[in-house]
């Protein structure tokens, strides 16, 4: 207050007892403060202010993002209807800003001051959490692609809720399957996003086992003297499965097996991973006889051997010669002293066999004779011999 009046007072009194002196006072409470001046002669004046209190302090919404591996920088925003208010931001590492937003690549607890033209001030404090954990991912075991099983099943698991998968493979192979089937050998990775944008990758190897197994198949021949031909297949792949078939319905899964049928045999030869190899052989039928010729020569008083002859023209062929008085013989041509029925057998390689018989004879029967003489005379100086037989060819 003033005044003036040369050497008046000022006293000041008002609330809560207060007094002060002086034209100038501080007040600490609200009220009516009331001024009185005191002149020399005590006349007095007085006057009234009343002090108002603007105390308020500004209301305060503060919010705080979450750092993520899709998001590395966090919001920070603070906001107000207090009109001209100033933001005070405070943080870890030394973090600070003025701005109502902002954003910050650090975890922890922030602290925002807002500052009212009346100087009264409102604080808060939020979190800045991280989530940047990445998702677990287990992959199951790689398979191998074989003829049994050309195509396969890859399996990707994460117990992380949320994620999402992308697998990726040769050929330009993409899949957001968990579990893809893929048919083609090769390098095959998976990788698993989280919700937060964390992702882990992983990658197996896909083989593949087509080799067909080896296999050598064979037949024999039937013959007279092998009624059944064998069948063989061999192979040195582990593990293989065979599995023939051939005229009038044959089958047989034996490796070695037989037939009395001539004609074509197939034999598929499987291995454990499902290929396989086929050979055909062919069972030939070799029953051809052998041909024969046999002949015989007569006894007689000037040949008491009589000969005995075979032959064939078929090669390799055996001879057994069987007749009167337990006579036997290995020889194509052979000779004996007894007349009778002489029997030939010829076995070929092949075991056939043909016989024949033959007859000899015996001439040995002395022809008739009859002879005569004259006598020698006086008259007949020489006498005549003379022989007759009735036998030809004496």
């Amino acid at each position: 207050g003033s005044t003036t009046t040369p050497g008046a007072t000022l006293s000041w009194s008002g609330p809560a007892g207060f007094t002060a002196s002086g034209p100038v006072a501080t007040a600490t409470q609200p009220g009516t403060y009331t001024l009185t001046v005191t002149a020399p002669n005590n006349c007095i004046a007085i006057a009234e202010v009343a002090v108002m209190a603007d105390t308020a302090a500004p209301d305060l919404l503060a919010l705080a993002d979450t750092l993520t591996c899709l998001q590395p920088q966090a919001g920070l925003s603070a906001n107000s209807t207090t009109p001209g208010v100033t933001f005070a931001w405070s943080g870890p590492a030394g973090f600070t800003s003025d701005q109502a937003a902002t954003s910050t690549g650090q975890p922890g607890t922030y602290t925002v001051t807002a500052t009212a033209p009346n100087g009264c001030t409102d604080s808060q404090t939020v979190e800045v959490a991280a989530d940047t954990l990445p998702p677990d991912l287990t992959l199951g075991a790689a398979p191998t692609l074989t003829c049994a099983q050309p195509q396969a099943g890859l399996s990707a698991n994460s117990a992380t809720p949320g994620v999402t998968y992308t697998w990726t493979g040769p050929n330009g192979f993409t899949s957001d399957q968990p579990d893809p089937v893929v048919d083609a050998a090769g390098t095959w990775a998976v990788t698993v996003t989280a919700p937060n944008g964390c992702t882990a990758s992983a990658a197996l190897e896909v083989e593949a086992d087509f080799a067909a197994p080896d296999l050598l198949a064979q037949a024999d021949t039937i013959t007279c003297l092998q009624p059944q031909a064998g069948l063989s297949a061999n192979s040195t792949t582990p593990g293989v499965t065979f599995a023939w078939s051939g005229p009038a319905g044959f089958t047989s899964d034996q490796a070695t097996t037989s037939t009395g049928q001539p004609g074509t045999y197939t034999v598929t030869a499987t291995a454990p991973n499902g290929c396989t190899a086929s050979q055909t052989v062919e069972v030939v039928l070799d029953a051809d006889l052998p041909d024969l010729l046999a002949q015989a020569d007569t006894i007689t008083c000037m040949q008491p051997q009589a000969g005995l002859s075979a032959n064939s023209t078929t090669p390799g062929v055996t001879y057994a010669w069987a007749g009167p008085g337990g006579f036997t013989s290995d020889q194509a041509a052979t000779s004996t002293t007894l007349p009778g029925t002489y029997t030939i057998e010829v076995l070929a390689p092949n075991g056939c066999t043909v016989d024949t018989s033959v007859v000899v004879v015996a001439d040995t029967m002395a022809p008739d004779l009859l002879a005569q003489a004259d006598t020698i005379t006086c008259l007949l100086p020489q006498a005549g011999l003379s022989a007759n037989s009735a036998t030809p060819g004496v």
